[in-house]
């Protein structure tokens, strides 16, 4: 987001930048090339624990980016990077695992010994013997040209109706699509209080959302309980002072009546009356549940916030 904002306001002296602390979207990759024209653009990547960026990706002017983010590239120098299994076994080349790095690391968290213990780990696949890696706690996967693609926080999972859900996953097949510019994903409350799965889009330049379609293209590489039961097309996506997203402001944000899964807005089919007899007495049963005034007999009971329980 800060890049984005560099880029909205125009071209300053330099003619480098170097990209860190948020998910380098493709959107603001082109957006950057485009406004700045820079010689070159560098998305690094490296947690504290890791001294400097471990892995580091260097765009060429004008280069475009085909995945929802840009990769964070490669392991410099003497640098390690593993992308494992919950066995610490590697992953093949397109899995989503967890990111190790190896190498030149802290020491540990003064102090906390246990804590040290259960991220900083003997690296199995050095040669020199007490190489350690460090658990990043980041889902990433590798990339057919060598690269890492950086892909949400393990410890942003939540579960819904039973099933847990990586919204890494779903944010980067939001941005895939031509009509989003930036997205999120989070958990909500819906009218019946039950939790609702939600993403919050920032519409491309010159582009209309259009719910339907993009929930739709949602359907064909996930499964339906992946799929947000709302898209709410905001302005923009609020941030933090270090210029993260603002997930705590976007989970008070007030949603748009209209938007309601029940009304069929968020499924993209007409809600259409229930029919007299049986179809209205279930479709009342299920309104009365929902909090809703009215379900039409097109609508979701998942979608309009229902779940098994």
């Amino acid at each position: 987001p800060l890049a984005r904002r560099a880029a909205e306001r125009g071209p300053p002296a330099p003619r480098s930048y170097a990209c860190g602390g948020e998910a380098l979207a493709r959107d603001t990759v082109a957006l950057v090339q485009q406004a700045l024209a820079p010689r070159f653009l560098i998305n690094g990547y490296g947690p504290t624990e890791t001294v400097i960026s471990p892995l580091a990706w260097k765009a060429a002017p004008g280069e475009a980016v085909e995945s929802a983010h840009a990769p964070i590239g490669r392991a410099v120098g003497k640098r390690r990077a593993y992308v494992l299994d919950p066995g610490l076994e590697p992953v093949p080349v397109g899995v989503t695992g967890e990111l190790y790095v190896s190498g030149l690391l802290a020491r540990g968290y003064d102090g906390a010994p246990g804590v040290s213990a259960a991220v900083f780990l003997p690296d199995p696949f050095a040669e020199a013997p007490g190489t350690r890696m460090y658990r990043t706690g980041d889902l990433a996967r590798w990339r057919r040209d060598g690269t890492v693609e950086y892909l949400g926080r393990t410890d942003a999972q939540v579960k819904l109706r039973g099933f847990r859900i990586e919204p890494g996953e779903v944010e980067a097949l939001l941005l895939a699509q031509e009509s989003v510019a930036q997205a999120a994903v989070g958990l909500r409350a819906g009218r019946s209080g039950a939790a609702q799965l939600v993403g919050y889009v920032v519409p491309a330049a010159g582009a209309a959302l259009d719910a339907g379609r993009v929930r739709a293209s949602l359907r064909r590489r996930l499964p339906d309980y992946m799929v947000p039961s709302r898209l709410v097309a905001l302005p923009g996506l609020p941030l933090l002072g270090s210029g993260k997203v603002d997930r705590g402001a976007l989970a008070g944000l007030a949603l748009p009546e209209d938007e309601d899964g029940a009304s069929g807005a968020g499924g993209g089919a007409p809600a259409g009356a229930a029919r007299a007899g049986p179809e209205a007495v279930v479709a009342a049963i299920f309104a009365r549940v929902l909090g809703l005034a009215e379900v039409g007999r097109h609508a979701s009971f998942f979608e309009a916030g229902g779940d098994s329980i």
